[in-house]
């Protein structure tokens, strides 16, 4: 599981790599033929696919961001294909050539010699899979805001904070500004003015802060249009939950029903685009219960849950620990665990 799916379905994206696969196809079949007819050219066209073949790994790493979409694994699997089989071919071929041409073996001994361990070296380096370690730190992020929340909760007589914080003049503020304190952002909460709103001038070098534990690394679009940065976990609220329906509830850690480790507190849902200093959450008499559920909106998602990593989306439970969600999860075991009372045990079995 990757990002979210978007409408529509051919992005620029299909038709620019398709494009380049395309191309190392054609030239593939060049360099073929001029290895195989012994032409003086073929070390030039050896390293020009060679160079294509370096683009279209490192694209195939980064891309696609939307491999839900049939379009997207042919595309990714034609790309992969590709690189692999240029090599293998390459390799095959330039052994031909010098055993019917031994006066290029030089040449050709030379050519690999230098390409050879650049390409390995560059692959130990790009290949590997980044975006894998973008879920285990999207993971341990939520895991540390769950040891915050519980701090918090020991200061404050074993109670969760409220989703929104109301000072005296009425301004809201959200959650994730004041458990700045807890997570190691002492500084950045000391910027925040209380007696600004949230998307006033005064905390905007606050809200456009890019260092938040509250961004997911694999977020490709973490800003909006006015450079704020959205947040990747959001409060569960709404009826029979955690926060109960206004997100004020300050439910006690030990009062789940269902107990602490069957009861959702914080989602991740990267496809809300919810600035990060925003006072708002998810709602799930709203907000359609699902995972990564598709938007007519590139980078959003319609569902309560949604991910830009593999994996899937996370969701942090009462007692502080992390479950992993995907698109195969039966929907009755997210409707379960975003309650607190239905009487569902044992959820995740």
């Amino acid at each position: 599981m990757y990002a979210y799916p978007v409408r529509p379905t051919i992005l620029p994206e299909h038709l620019w790599l398709g494009s380049i696969t395309a191309l190392a196809l054609i030239a593939l079949l060049i360099c073929l033929h001029g290895l195989w007819r012994g032409r003086d050219r073929w070390p030039w066209l050896l390293a020009a696919l060679l160079g294509t073949a370096f683009v279209l790994f490192d694209r195939w790493h980064r891309y696609p961001r939307y491999p839900e979409l049939p379009q997207d694994t042919f595309l990714r699997k034609g790309i992969a294909w590709t690189n692999f089989l240029s090599c293998f071919l390459l390799a095959g071929a330039s052994i031909v050539h010098v055993r019917r041409n031994p006066r290029s073996k030089r040449v050709i001994v030379g050519t690999w010699s230098v390409v050879g361990p650049i390409l390995l070296l560059w692959m130990a380096g790009h290949v590997s899979p980044r975006s894998l370690g973008y879920f285990w730190t999207c993971r341990n992020q939520m895991k540390v805001i769950g040891i915050a929340t519980h701090i918090y909760a020991e200061i404050h007589e074993g109670r969760l904070f409220p989703t929104r914080f109301v000072a005296e003049n009425d301004i809201e503020r959200s959650w994730r500004v004041e458990l700045l304190p807890f997570l190691e952002a002492s500084a950045l909460r000391e910027r925040y003015r209380d007696d600004a709103t949230w998307d006033s001038d005064e905390n905007a070098s606050v809200t456009n802060e890019g260092k938040t534990p509250y961004r997911c690394p694999a977020n490709e679009r973490p800003i909006d249009s006015r450079g704020r940065v959205w947040t990747a976990y959001l409060a569960a609220t709404g009826s029979r939950t955690v926060y109960g329906k206004d997100g004020l509830d300050r439910r006690r850690l030990g009062s789940a029903p269902d107990g602490m480790s069957n009861t959702a507190m914080i989602v991740e849902a990267c496809g809300q685009n919810v600035v990060w200093t925003e006072p708002r959450d998810v709602d799930v008499d709203i907000v359609p219960v699902g995972i990564n559920l598709p938007s007519a909106h590139l980078g959003r998602s319609e569902g309560i849950l949604s991910a830009t990593h593999p994996g899937g989306p996370n969701v942090l439970m009462v007692d502080s620990s992390v479950k992993n969600l995907t698109s195969k999860t039966d929907p009755a075991v997210l409707r379960a665990i975003l309650t607190v009372d239905g009487n569902e045990k044992r959820p995740f079995d």
